[in-house]
């Protein structure tokens, strides 16, 4: 899902799990008319669309035609873990399963394979966990935003972080007008979050290896609002 204000000239791009829900919120309160962008992949019609995906399927050539393209990037640990609250405290999505936060850590040592050849070989548990491997592999920010060809696109790295600050001044930098909003954002409240999770040493090394490049692209905009060429 991508979030479109022609009055501002501005697109959202929405990494799950990274605030985005209520950046629409704010959008649509400074800019009603805003349009909200979701396209069908067929087998992988998805809410969240990365920049691959986009390009392959955006007529309008929005990425390329808009003036000013943001994200949100958080901590990558702080994601993971909201995933998995996320994943936990809805029975009915598809990719809800009983697991504990120590086996959903270990789904990450599964080795990112072709889908059919892994589907063919493993057991019903194993094929659910390798499907919730590669929705992981979907939503962290370097796979999201990453392209095969330089594509010569500016993308706004906002930090979760302090995120009222940073999102007043990407607003003051491009003169898009907040004056009648109520910035107060708070976590999914629906969310049930199970308790005792805890992360040890081991945990901390895996989590750090997988998401080595998001770690990259999270510290670029630590301090500041940062803007990544692609």
């Amino acid at each position: 899902m991508v979030v479109l204000s022609k009055k501002y000239d501005i697109l959202f791009l929405h990494i799950p799990k990274n605030a985005g829900s209520y950046i629409k919120r704010l959008l649509y309160k400074i800019d009603p008319n805003c349009d909200n962008i979701v396209y069908n992949f067929g087998f992988y019609d998805f809410g969240h669309q990365n920049i691959r995906r986009l390009i392959l399927h955006d007529k309008d050539k929005l990425l390329f035609n808009v003036k000013n393209i943001f994200c949100i990037i958080r901590n990558p640990i702080d994601q993971f873990i909201s995933f998995y609250y996320y994943l936990s405290s809805l029975p009915n999505h598809k990719l809800n399963e009983k697991i504990n936060f120590n086996e959903y850590i270990e789904i990450l040592k599964i080795p990112i394979t072709k889908y059919k050849e892994y589907m063919n070989n493993n057991s019903e548990f194993h094929k659910k966990n390798f499907v919730i491997k590669n929705s992981i592999e979907e939503i962290r920010p370097s796979k999201f935003l990453y392209s095969t060809e330089k594509l010569g696109i500016k993308i706004h790295l906002i930090n979760f972080n302090n995120l009222e600050t940073n999102l007043k001044k990407f607003f003051d930098d491009y003169n898009i007008n907040y004056s009648n909003i109520n910035f107060h954002f708070s976590t999914n409240k629906n969310i049930t979050k199970p308790k005792n999770i805890k992360i040890n040493d081991n945990d901390l090394r895996i989590l750090e290896e997988t998401y080595a490049d998001d770690f990259k692209l999270f510290n670029l905009c630590k301090y500041e609002n940062y803007s990544l060429e692609i």
